[in-house]
C-alpha cells in the first residue's frame, strides 16, 4: 500500500507550479502592455513613433523659392501633420547679421487642409542700395512656451522700437522646414 500511494503521489499533477508558471506569464504580458503604453503616452516617444510611421509634421513652402525677395512677401504652401497642441509660425534668421532670429509678430493659421498664406517681411525695409542680406525663412512648430517667448520678443522690441532679434529659439520649438532667401536693397 505504501508503494501505491508513492506512485499515486507522483503521478498527481503539481498544480501550485502550474499555476505559478500561468501567473509569471500573466504578470509579464501585463507589465510589457504597461510599459508599452506609457513610453506612447510620452511625447518623446511618440515623436518617434510619427516619425517611424511617416506621420511626422512637415511644410512644403511654394512661396517665397530660394533667392532675392523683397522686402514684402506672401508667404504660402501646405503644412502636413501638424500637432493638435501647436501652431505654425514662422522665423527669419539673419545669417548676415550673426544668426540672430526675427520671430513673426503672429502665428501663420492654416486652413483645415493645411494650406497657408501668410503675409510676411523679410529684413527692414530700409537700407544701404547694393548690399545683399541673407537670411533663412524657419517653419516652426510652437508649442504654448514658443508661442509666449516670440510674443515676449516681439512686445519688447515695438516697445523700445528696437528689433535686435532673439540669440536662441526656445528649446521647445520644433522646426519642420526652411527656405534660404537673399535680399538686395
Amino acid at each position: 500500500m505504501t508503494t501505491l500511494q508513492s506512485s499515486s503521489a507522483t503521478a498527481a499533477p503539481n498544480r501550485s507550479s502550474a499555476w505559478d508558471f500561468r501567473t509569471a506569464v500573466i504578470a509579464f504580458l501585463t507589465a510589457v502592455v504597461t510599459l508599452i503604453s506609457t513610453m506612447a503616452s510620452q511625447s518623446w516617444w511618440s515623436g518617434k513613433i510619427d516619425k517611424v510611421l511617416g506621420n511626422e509634421p512637415r511644410i512644403d513652402i511654394s512661396n517665397p523659392l530660394p533667392g532675392p525677395v523683397p522686402h514684402e512677401i506672401m508667404l504660402a504652401g501646405k503644412v502636413h501633420n501638424p500637432p493638435k497642441d501647436k501652431i505654425l509660425w514662422f522665423v527669419t534668421q539673419a545669417i548676415d547679421d550673426g544668426n540672430v532670429y526675427h520671430p513673426s509678430d503672429r502665428p501663420c493659421a492654416p486652413a483645415d487642409d493645411g494650406d497657408f498664406r501668410c503675409p510676411y517681411w523679410v529684413g527692414d525695409a530700409k537700407g544701404s542700395s547694393g548690399a545683399v542680406k541673407h537670411f533663412r525663412i524657419i517653419a516652426v512648430m510652437a508649442d504654448d512656451a514658443t508661442q509666449y517667448a516670440f510674443s515676449q520678443y516681439n512686445i519688447e522690441a515695438a516697445k523700445s522700437k528696437k528689433y535686435p532679434g532673439m540669440r536662441d529659439l526656445p528649446e521647445s520649438k520644433q522646426e519642420i522646414g526652411h527656405v534660404d532667401v537673399q535680399r538686395v536693397r
